[in-house]
């Protein structure tokens, strides 16, 4: 878990993929048909055909067609995968928080109840290990107005459709710990020490409250 990436990278990340895969499903839908539409073309001249020899020359071509066919969807499917590969990367290497920021003004020690549900929620991003866990937990536990400044509308996102590919690396990184938490009112703050691709990083992390749930913020 990093602390020097900006959280609404992980919007933009959803947003990246699902055009991603429904461009896939196209390319595979177009494959299937025209694999169809050959073997038809196919049946139908050898069967018109008057000799073996014909037939031969029909099979040996549709054969080819169908390989050719085949070739060109997995080199389709390589392509979109390793684009996901990519992004998988990306997250795993520079797992989504927020920026660093200032602690909470006029702060005042966190509750017990209050200090165990952030620490829950910073130590639950670790608990993710495939990208569209990844994406789900973040989108899921950061605040509205950083969704919405970020572009995303969470409501209309299938999260479903994110692939759930595992994150390579060390995945999102290891907690070390969790400090000086602090709230007044809605909002919170909490010293945050985390150790991602062998690099430990501390820095303050914001949150905010809404309907009794503490989320990510800035």
């Amino acid at each position: 878990m990093s602390i020097r990436l900006s959280s609404k990278k992980a919007a933009f990340a959803a947003l990246m993929v699902t055009p991603l895969l429904l461009t896939a499903c196209s390319s595979e839908s177009s494959d299937t048909e025209a694999a169809s539409s050959s073997a038809a073309t196919t049946t139908n001249s050898s069967s018109s055909s008057a000799t073996t020899s014909a037939e031969a020359v029909e099979t040996t071509s549709s054969e080819s067609e169908s390989e050719s066919e085949s070739s060109e969807a997995t080199t389709i499917n390589e392509e979109q995968q390793a684009q996901l590969d990519v992004l998988s990367q990306e997250l795993s290497e520079n797992p989504i928080t927020f920026a660093e920021a200032a602690p909470v003004e006029n702060g005042q020690t966190a509750s017990p109840e209050d200090t165990a549900a952030i620490e829950a929620l910073v130590r639950g991003y670790t608990d993710t290990n495939t990208l569209r866990s990844s994406l789900a937990y973040t989108i899921n536990n950061t605040c509205t107005r950083v969704l919405e400044a970020s572009g995303a509308d969470a409501t209309q996102l299938d999260l479903n459709t994110i692939p759930d590919i595992p994150l390579g690396g060390e995945g999102t990184g290891t907690v070390d710990s969790i400090t000086d938490v602090v709230v007044n009112g809605q909002e919170a703050s909490a010293w945050v020490v985390a150790t991602a691709g062998g690099t430990t990083d501390s820095a303050t992390q914001r949150f905010f409250n809404e309907g009794g749930q503490w989320k990510f913020c800035d």
